[in-house]
């Protein structure tokens, strides 16, 4: 996957709305629950860009059709140092379709506690990247984001909080306002589910019904010191 961060910024300029994010948390009553985190990146698929892009740095003429399931015994292996257990939880689907103009990365954690959400996003990147080839490295402010946020979670009684450290930024101020204008279109949106009806958030321009809360903004908007997200919701 390696190709994709390279190719991100050249096929935006052409499309917009080419990468969207969408990071989903279903909260049951005894705190477990299902965290999943959706890159889509089917914009890639249009135009015939991608065909071109792939022949002149890939030897290749399309990205293959796919539906591959990463378990999480394979990522386990990938982080010895860490957290092996929590990684037995997680799985990650990939699925690319030239016909359709498919190309979506899914992450799903089915977690005991919501503090192992924090764990699993803060080194999503580096177990990952751990899957390239030796030499090959994807770590930079783009993949930062498509990888996962360091973020964290908690749940006190029937009040669920969100909070976000601030992005790293390692690009040159020149590559910096590249990706700024190859991200411009580029959607974040977060879906939270609760086991009963939601009473009250801090966050600004968060859509609510019944159990539900909603929140949809740039990816550009999550970035450095922005966080649109971070909050406390509360419910019955």
């Amino acid at each position: 996957m390696r190709f994709i961060f390279i190719f991100l910024g050249f096929c935006c300029l052409l499309f917009s709305s080419c990468i969207d994010i969408l990071e989903d948390i279903v909260l049951r009553k005894d705190g477990t629950g299902v965290y999943t985190y959706t890159t889509d990146l089917s914009g890639l698929h249009k135009g015939g860009m991608m065909k071109m892009f792939l022949e002149k740095q890939e030897g290749k003429d399309k990205i293959p059709d796919m539906d591959s399931l990463i378990t999480g015994k394979e990522l386990a292996a990938k982080d010895k140092e860490g957290n092996s257990a929590i990684w037995e939880k997680v799985t990650m689907r990939i699925e690319s379709n030239e016909e359709k103009e498919l190309y979506k990365i899914t992450f799903k954690l089915a977690f005991d506690n919501v503090d192992e959400i924090a764990y699993v996003m803060k080194n999503l990147n580096k177990v990952s990247s751990s899957m390239d080839k030796p030499g090959e490295s994807n770590n930079n402010g783009l993949s930062s984001t498509l990888g996962g946020l360091p973020v964290s979670y908690s749940l006190v009684g029937k009040s669920f909080k969100r909070v976000t450290e601030a992005m790293p930024v390692q690009e040159e101020e020149e590559n910096m306002e590249m990706m700024k204008m190859f991200l411009d279109d580029a959607t974040y949106k977060v879906v939270y589910h609760f086991p009963s009806k939601i009473t009250g958030t801090t966050l600004k321009g968060a859509q609510i019904s019944d159990n539900t809360l909603t929140k949809e903004v740039k990816i550009l908007d999550i970035m450095g010191d922005k966080k649109p997200f971070d909050g406390t919701v509360k419910f019955k």
